[in-house]
């Protein structure tokens, strides 16, 4: 798999450029600078592309819905993701609860992740995911949203948490913070060293 993968991604991007550079009128939407950026960056393109920004709208539920801080919480810390995958981070979310055990977490996602690695006693998790209306309750739960990434195109979630009125906790990546800048109650994390980052957050560092 990876070494089709590896044959048919520069020769994809080889057609796309020799296209892209014959005098053809093209007009790019992309969802977010980030991605605009990449796509530049993995084309080699010697000028800009001409192109518009258009990020992914966030959900009519979260467009309206209020994350409610005054209630008593049962969780510090809640994290919404697919278990499978690196791009979505749930080592790392793991690594912060076994360094942070007086704190309490919850995950949502499904996956096998939990096979593999055992699950901290600090740590709820529920299998499963849940439409808008669903989630919120357990959103109204937590603190803050802990949602570190690796790879985001635009981070929909992060937006729609944001959106909400819910500090969330990301990752320092470029993407992140150009949907996040404007949002006083987001916090960013180091990938490398989640765990001094992590305690910088807590003002333990």
């Amino acid at each position: 798999k990876g070494l089709v993968r590896n044959i048919y991604d520069p020769l994809k991007l080889m057609v796309l450029r020799h296209f892209f550079t014959r005098g053809l009128r093209f007009h790019f939407v992309f969802v977010s600078k980030w991605m605009s950026d990449e796509a530049h960056r993995s084309l080699k393109l010697q000028k800009e592309l001409p192109s518009s920004t258009i990020y992914n709208p966030i959900s009519e539920f979260y467009a309206s819905w209020n994350f409610d801080g005054e209630i008593k919480k049962k969780y510090d810390f809640i994290t919404v993701r697919p278990l499978d995958g690196s791009k979505y981070c749930i080592d790392i979310v793991v690594r912060l609860a076994r360094a942070n055990p007086r704190l309490k977490f919850k995950i949502i996602g499904r996956g096998t992740f939990f096979k593999h690695v055992s699950m901290p006693g600090n740590v709820t998790w529920i299998n499963n995911f849940f439409s808008p209306p669903e989630l919120a309750s357990h959103l109204n739960e937590a603190r803050i949203a802990l949602m570190p990434t690796r790879l985001d195109a635009q981070g929909v979630m992060m937006c729609e948490l944001a959106a909400s009125g819910m500090p969330v906790v990301t990752s320092s990546i470029s993407i992140a913070k150009e949907v996040l800048s404007g949002y006083t109650g987001a916090y960013f994390l180091d990938n490398n060293n989640p765990e001094d980052s992590f305690a910088r957050l807590l003002g333990e560092g």
